[in-house]
């Protein structure tokens, strides 16, 4: 799993995260790790095809890229706290998944870079297959004389 139970405790309380999974002494791990796994695809939905998604989800520990396991951590607390009533999910949860969705809908139209490695290209004859992107508005330069 990207989202390790750590990182849930880094954002949720241990208590608290006992009483949303409403039994803390089963073996929670499908809860979570379906959760992780549904952050996961979100992220590779919207950051797939411009960044090595894939790659970055296989790393571990401190070799992960902190801003993605951040929008990680945020999709994944929201998906637990639906396991309880709307009225009982704290504002800043809400607050939190819907900041990442919004970042996310700016990596998914180039407005927002990601430090990660790009998408392997489907040819080696595609230009843009060594990542190389046009940010912003601003004109093409012609590089002419």
């Amino acid at each position: 799993m990207y989202v390790t139970l750590e990182d849930y405790r880094s954002y949720i309380t241990p208590t608290l995260l006992d009483m949303i999974l409403e039994h803390p002494d089963d073996d929670n791990t499908d809860i979570i790790g379906d959760a992780s796994k549904f952050a996961e695809g979100t992220i590779a939905t919207f950051a797939g095809s411009l960044y090595d998604t894939a790659g970055e989800f296989a790393k571990t520990a401190s070799d992960r890229n902190y801003l993605v396991l951040m929008w990680a951590i945020h999709i994944a607390v929201y998906i637990i706290h639906q396991r309880i009533a709307d009225d009982q999910v704290p504002e800043k949860v809400i607050k939190n998944y819907d900041d990442t969705m919004a970042d996310l809908h700016k990596v998914a139209t180039e407005d927002l870079p990601l430090n990660l490695p790009p998408a392997p290209g489907d040819s080696t004859d595609d230009p843009l297959d060594g990542g190389l992107r046009r940010m912003g508005s601003n004109t093409p330069r012609s590089h002419g004389l």
